[in-house]
């Protein structure tokens, strides 16, 4: 249930944004000291404007199953008035709106504590409304980006959703179009039509598309793979049903070995009443739509090639053609396109209890109560569980303030150092998020021997308990707390020194809390990122690593302003004529370097924040002792912020 306490924290986060007049896409409260961006995480920004009232007066918990019950209803109300609005009696509109309220899927979003997903009410909405635009044979800009607005907020509720939207406008205008056979004079209109839809939501993409996350291409693949919908899902039980929802769960996991979001299942009666409804209307140009939609959508929930028993055949399917498109490889769920072809089902199956109402007027009554019984028994859950999280004692006594809090050991797995947060809402290192992002601050000497349970080696290593102090010092990370049951043998070694260091606050069977002694004294950290061989040392104690032909630096400046900075790099060159050029700061700087280890001085301005600084070695050379590829050796990095008074060494 990590995900719920994650949407908990999401709530929290975006009231406190709202509320301090921040940006609630940015955040610097999780992997400090790094600001990271929410806009494609699970942010549900939408939700958490909805709840501001109750997560200000009751909390974010109190806010989170406020929205989660609104769901429910609020899905069942716009499933139901899109079904009157296309002509479906009351009854009808009334039993498919409690099908697809209370479908399978959805209550799997509940189960799963994935709220951003289960905000399925926006669906029908904007059914309506491409639909009622379409119909018109006049333009009207303004409904036309009224809808497009519409999915700009499905997208700022849900990612997957979003994205889903957009393919949904374009797939519904042009099924529409092929279906009416319009004539060629009015194919600009929906054309113009389709660009306004898209307008809105475009833009907020566009401006976001910058710091999208990428996912390995194989991992990608892999995930895609697992969430791809087979077409035994299709037809499947509810998976909760206190009869066979056990048999039904076994065999999805058999089906999407070690993935989760595998349920699609939207019941067995929907199906039946939908047949009835296509073969009793068949007639109608709205069923032909129905039918192309859910066809559609039932493909594209099948992934980019056809499953079958668990395993690829081989064969491509349609959103092969869609899967590499930006923000798609990040979904990476195929099968959640059921939900589109769930709401044109739902309407299919109103026409279906038309159908069997007109044909058996006699027993009307009659046939309704057993329509309803056959999908209450259908769709009936066993109880949803509650989630339940137990914070330690030792969190009472972090007061407010700026400083952040280390939690020991590092667990990107699990939401409970957010929820603490909500507690003592001051920063922490790390977090879990559905798309964890890049955290060179991990690899920070004296941070990641603790979280490691193990040295660290390379040329910035030195005492790793003083420089765990240093670094807490210059970041401002105030406390540490250590969870005792959870360290590895290693990290319990590593954590056994922090009293000699630290003061301690709290403790228990379980956890410790420790603080910083002394004030915080913002300064420049340094970290090596990628591109680094590993550390070599001599007989003499001389240590260095080479470079590859990119070596990065992460640069972390604690102060609030830019400042300058003397970066002094001791270096050599494998064979004449190198250079090393380093970017990522300004000025860029070039420099040439001798076969002789020398030290190097330059001076560079570093934004506040996290700076990642390249050294590009030309040319790079082959060492054949090795069987690698080299730039240059260093041997020790330091940075120095330039203040009133220091002098160029």
């Amino acid at each position: 249930m990590n995900d719920s306490w994650q949407n908990v924290w999401m709530l929290w986060w975006t009231a406190q944004a709202v509320m301090s007049g921040q940006s609630p896409f940015q955040t610097d409260m999780l992997f400090y000291p790094l600001k990271v961006d929410l806009f494609w995480q699970t942010l549900q920004v939408t939700n958490g404007l909805l709840a501001l009232p109750v997560t200000l007066t009751f909390g974010p918990i109190a806010a989170y199953n406020t929205v989660a019950l609104l769901t429910f209803v609020s899905s069942a109300l716009t499933m139901f008035w899109l079904a009157r609005w296309l002509g479906a009696s009351a009854f009808a509109a009334g039993v498919v709106a409690m099908i697809y309220a209370f479908s399978p899927f959805h209550l799997t979003k509940l189960y799963d504590g994935q709220l951003e997903v289960m905000s399925i009410q926006y669906f029908p909405l904007l059914t309506l409304g491409l639909i009622a635009l379409l119909q018109r044979a006049k333009m009207r800009i303004i409904a036309c980006l009224l809808v497009g607005g519409l999915i700009v907020w499905i997208l700022l509720t849900s990612l997957y959703y979003g994205l889903f939207a957009l393919i949904y406008t374009a797939v519904v205008v042009g099924w529409y179009v092929l279906l009416a056979r319009m004539p060629w004079r009015d194919y600009p209109v929906r054309v113009a039509q389709l660009i306004l839809f898209l307008i809105p939501p475009a833009l907020l993409l566009v401006a976001n598309l910058a710091n999208l996350p990428v996912s390995a291409p194989e991992v990608a693949a892999l995930r895609m793979q697992g969430r791809s919908a087979q077409p035994i899902d299709f037809l499947l039980p509810s998976p909760y049903h206190p009869l066979w929802g056990q048999a039904v769960s076994a065999l999805q996991v058999r089906l999407h070995p070690g993935v989760g979001m595998i349920n699609i299942s939207l019941g067995l009666v929907v199906w039946v009443i939908a047949l009835i409804g296509l073969f009793g209307t068949w007639r109608e140009r709205l069923t032909r739509l129905h039918l192309a939609l859910v066809a559609t959508f039932l493909i594209l929930a099948m992934g980019p090639q056809l499953v079958w028993n668990g395993q690829p055949t081989g064969i491509p399917l349609p959103f092969g053609l869609i899967a590499e498109w930006p923000g798609v490889q990040a979904g990476q769920r195929p099968n959640h396109f059921i939900i589109l072809a769930a709401v044109h089902l739902c309407l299919l199956a109103a026409s279906g209890i038309e159908t069997l109402l007109r044909r058996y007027a006699k027993y009307r009554f009659g046939l309704a109560c057993g329509l309803i019984a056959l999908i209450a028994f259908d769709l009936f859950p066993r109880p949803v569980p509650g989630s339940v999280m137990a914070l330690s004692h030792a969190y009472r006594y972090i007061p407010p303030g700026a400083g952040a809090v280390l939690e020991v050991p590092f667990q990107m797995e699990f939401a409970n150092a957010m929820v603490a947060q909500i507690q003592h809402q001051r920063p922490i290192l790390g977090g879990y998020l559905a798309r964890p992002p890049r955290y060179p601050f991990a690899d920070a000497e004296g941070i990641a021997p603790l979280w490691l349970g193990e040295a660290h080696a390379t040329i910035l290593t030195r005492d790793w308990p003083q420089q765990l102090v240093e670094v807490m010092q210059a970041q401002n990370i105030e406390y540490v707390i250590v969870h005792e049951r959870l360290l590895s043998e290693g990290q319990r070694r590593m954590a056994a020194q922090l009293a000699t260091i630290l003061d301690l606050v709290y403790r228990d069977y379980q956890t410790s809390l420790y603080r910083r002694r002394l004030p915080a004294q913002p300064d420049v950290t340094l970290v090596l990122g990628h591109g680094w061989h590993a550390l070599e040392q001599n007989d003499a104690g001389v240590r260095w690593q080479w470079t590859q032909a990119r070596a990065e630096i992460h640069a972390f400046n604690a102060f609030t302003e830019p400042k300058r900075v003397f970066l002094q790099i001791e270096m050599s060159a494998f064979q004449p004529p190198s250079t090393v050029t380093i970017r990522g700061a300004q000025p860029e700087l070039t420099v040439n370097v001798s076969t002789q280890p020398r030290l190097y001085t330059v001076m560079l301005t570093l934004p506040p924040g996290h700076t990642t600084l390249t050294l590009a070695a030309e040319p790079v050379w082959h060492s054949p002792a090795e069987a690698r590829l080299v730039g240059v050796m260093v041997q020790t990095i330091q940075a120095m912020v330039l203040n009133t008074g220091n002098h160029l060494p």
